[in-house]
């Protein structure tokens, strides 16, 4: 089998993963906050006890579904990455950015499945 195969995009093609600074940007400044922010809000509920805080975040996390704040943010922030990567002809996206972003849809839709089971199997 070969890698040049006529009409495959070169972002389809076998590649390794690398992120662009852009997009290591882009990720960890759209993943953070509603990691910390929720984290932050329970660190004041229960004195200062960040570990505790954590713990409560992640069994709140686990034990219930998403709430709508989270998400919208989740649709906004992924709708303009998609936007960001794939239509906007910005100079600063290369194909392996295009790869890396195809990747993490591809994740984030495997998110989104379970999500939906894991709320229809308690109904």
């Amino acid at each position: 089998m070969t890698d040049q195969l006529p009409g495959r995009s070169s972002w389809l093609r076998w590649q390794p993963i690398r992120f662009s600074p852009w997009l290591i940007l882009y990720v960890i400044a759209t993943g953070l906050p509603p990691l910390l922010f929720p984290v932050f809000l329970e660190w004041q509920r229960h004195g200062g006890a960040f570990w505790r805080a954590y713990e409560t975040l992640g069994q709140r996390i686990t034990t219930q579904p998403p709430s709508v704040f989270i998400i919208l943010y989740s649709l906004i922030a992924t709708g303009f990455l998609v936007w960001l990567t794939y239509f906007s002809r910005s100079a600063r996206v290369k194909d392996h950015d295009r790869f890396a972003v195809s990747l993490m849809l591809c994740g984030a839709s495997v998110g989104w499945a379970v999500m939906i089971i894991r709320s229809l199997a308690k109904l």
